[in-house]
């Protein structure tokens, strides 16, 4: 709505400002807001554009899948030009971007990274204690925007299917249906829910270290990062089988999948690592030393910088950027 309109308009000032000021050598684009602003400021100036794609969203209500893929292929336009690059995420948002008509020579599939270091320190157990969250629960946390696409009704069915098996959930975020997540909660009688709202990031770290299993059951990602930190804090994963998670989460190995949108199958993963402890803590090592071994953020940051040689040496060739 009016929010999104004010974005744009005021980060468009911003870069012209940026450029008015010769500051502005690169633009980074996240997301496809971004990329509509970014995109026809780099389409009017010449600037040299990179745009990273967070997943292919699937608009549900009928009036987005009508305007969506419109809006889709304006930004892919605006960012097509031989100064622009777009990162995918995953090699199954490389393939769709290439269905849309974007040239695989112009994509870099370059994933999410992470610092492994910031989950050193971290003090398991405070956040249960802070919480009044019995030291004997299994506690499965989730966290994220509150919103439709992250699935959280199938979270809070699952809950009620798990209700006196021993199982506590922590819902950590906040967003437009944090009413209605709240009110649908009271309604399923599901008291082993607690929904914290947003925390502070000591807290959160905290929240990681003190659980055992994250859950994410959403509709559709790209490679969400707080996957990357549940790995790195040696949580067990249990999400939705999605094309993004499962280029990251390895099945059996470093987490358990299930049909998007069946609680049942959701309960009955948490249930499996609840039941096999020996093999819950396997798969959060393996995810950890995963995380650690390939999206460490060092690696990561020099495929960045990778590519944004890649954009730069390229308007150095044709004559735009002389420093």
């Amino acid at each position: 709505g009016i929010k999104r309109v004010l974005y744009m308009a005021s980060s468009f000032l911003l870069l012209l400002r940026l450029l008015l000021e010769d500051r502005l050598d690169l633009i980074h684009a996240h997301g496809w807001d971004p990329a509509l602003v970014g995109g026809l400021f780099s389409r009017i100036f010449g600037v040299p554009l990179v745009l990273t794609v967070h997943g292919i969203p699937r608009p549900r209500k009928p009036i987005s899948s009508a305007v969506f893929p419109f809006l889709e292929g304006v930004i892919l336009w605006l960012c097509s030009l031989d100064h622009s690059r777009i990162v995918a995420l995953t090699d199954s948002d490389a393939a769709r971007l290439a269905e849309l008509g974007v040239s695989r020579e112009r994509i870099d599939v370059i994933p999410n990274g992470i610092d492994i270091h910031e989950f050193k320190g971290t003090r398991p157990g405070s956040f249960r204690k802070e919480y009044g969250i019995s030291p004997e629960a299994f506690l499965a946390l989730f966290v994220g925007r509150l919103h439709e696409q992250k699935g959280v009704e199938v979270l809070l069915q699952a809950a009620k299917r798990l209700r006196g098996d021993g199982v506590s959930f922590v819902v950590v975020g906040s967003g437009h249906q944090e009413k209605k997540y709240r009110t649908l909660a009271r309604e399923l009688n599901v008291d082993n829910v607690l929904f914290t709202g947003e925390i502070a990031r000591e807290d959160l770290l905290d929240a990681f270290a003190s659980s055992d299993v994250f859950v994410l059951p959403s509709i559709f990602e790209g490679m969400p990062y707080v996957i990357l930190e549940a790995m790195a804090a040696g949580n067990p994963v249990v999400a939705s089988r999605l094309p993004g998670l499962t280029e990251v989460i390895q099945e059996g190995k470093t987490g358990v999948l299930f049909e998007k949108g069946d609680d049942e199958g959701l309960a009955q993963a948490i249930r499996l690592l609840k039941r096999d402890r020996e093999l819950a803590r396997k798969m959060g090592g393996a995810g950890r030393r995963l995380v650690k071994d390939r999206l460490g953020w060092q690696v990561v940051f020099t495929r960045i910088i990778e590519t944004y040689g890649k954009v730069l040496e390229r308007t150095c060739v044709e004559g735009r950027l002389e420093r």
